[in-house]
């Protein structure tokens, strides 16, 4: 027990001579320019450079925390950004595999959406109800959820490059009334139920040869619909 206490005692020492040396920089530093003659003109140069030192070294670790975040984000939760008003526009990291259900959904002002080749999901209705004019999919996603761009009036196109995608989820563009070209790749074989339902500007869609299954109501009140 007293060797518990003394070894105490002896941190506790050390502690306070580390924050008087600490302390006593602090202060010399401070008042330097005061114990010199002239001593204003060198504490503006002094305390300016320290200050401008200080802000660059916020600057760096901040850029270097948000290159490593970027660097190493694999999934936006669900709902993760659900409801942000003000969210216009965003550009996923290369490193984004999964973009979970409802993850920006009723984000009313996100207009544009940049998808980085990589990502392999995109879940139900992760970008529903959202500002979004022009989509183009990349190739390695490989599951679109149920209702992933729902409701999105002011969706004009829609690329999708050769994804490995089988089936066009049910309601993935129902309600995307200013929608009209969409280009499907060659691997869907089956286009769900409601998928295009409410379209109305909807023109042209490319089905590929592969296409054997249409489900109810896939282009119901597609009335703009030619070929």
């Amino acid at each position: 027990m007293i060797n518990g206490i003394f070894w105490a005692f002896m941190s506790a020492i050390a502690n306070i001579i580390q924050f008087i040396i600490v302390f006593g920089i602090l202060a010399f530093i401070f008042l330097l320019p005061f114990l010199l003659k002239g001593g204003w003109i060198f504490g503006i140069v002094l305390y300016g450079f320290l200050g401008l030192s200080f802000i660059t070294f916020l600057v760096d670790k901040h850029n270097s925390a948000r290159k490593n975040f970027e660097n190493k984000l694999k999934e936006i939760g669900g709902a993760a950004f659900f409801g942000c008003f003000q969210l216009k526009r965003i550009s996923c990291p290369g490193s984004l595999k999964t973009i979970a259900g409802n993850a920006f959904n009723y984000c009313e002002n996100l207009k544009e959406v940049t998808l980085n080749q990589g990502l392999q999901k995109i879940n139900k209705f992760a970008f529903a109800h959202t500002a979004i004019v022009n989509i183009e999919i990349p190739n390695s996603v490989t599951t679109l959820g149920s209702g992933s761009f729902y409701g999105c009036k002011k969706l004009k196109s829609v690329k999708m490059q050769n994804n490995e995608q089988a089936t066009l989820s049910p309601y993935m563009f129902c309600e995307c009334e200013a929608l009209e070209t969409v280009k499907l790749p060659e691997h869907v074989k089956t286009i769900g139920a409601s998928a295009f339902r409410e379209c109305t500007k909807l023109k042209t869609i490319e089905l590929p040869n592969t296409v054997k299954k249409i489900e109810n109501s896939a282009f119901e009140s597609c009335q703009s619909l030619e070929s």
